[in-house]
């Protein structure tokens, strides 16, 4: 596989945070996710993807915040076959 050959996708969270014994804010995030080569995610051990961009929301009216370009998602594969991945996202926001 060529490194010219990536990957741009856009992913949408949202639930529910638990703040105090008797209250939920919810939380949504939108962001657009690159990962430039891959043939090099699948190769490195890190399996990481770019954040180019996003939108966070929470709370109840929301409140809106951007993401800034930069953050990281970090794919851990299950060590099991057949198990599901775990991710870890790194990000800013700008408010």
């Amino acid at each position: 596989m060529s490194d010219g050959v990536g990957l741009r996708y856009r992913e949408d969270l949202s639930g529910f945070v638990h703040e105090a014994p008797t209250t939920d804010t919810m939380l949504g995030l939108t962001l657009t996710v690159k990962i430039p080569s891959l043939r090099v995610f699948l190769g490195d051990s890190l399996h990481e993807a770019q954040i180019e961009a996003g939108i966070a929301r929470w709370g109840i009216p929301p409140r809106v915040a951007a993401v800034r370009p930069g953050g990281r998602i970090e794919f851990f594969p299950d060590p099991g076959a057949g198990g599901e991945a775990r991710k870890r996202r790194t990000s800013s926001s700008a408010q």
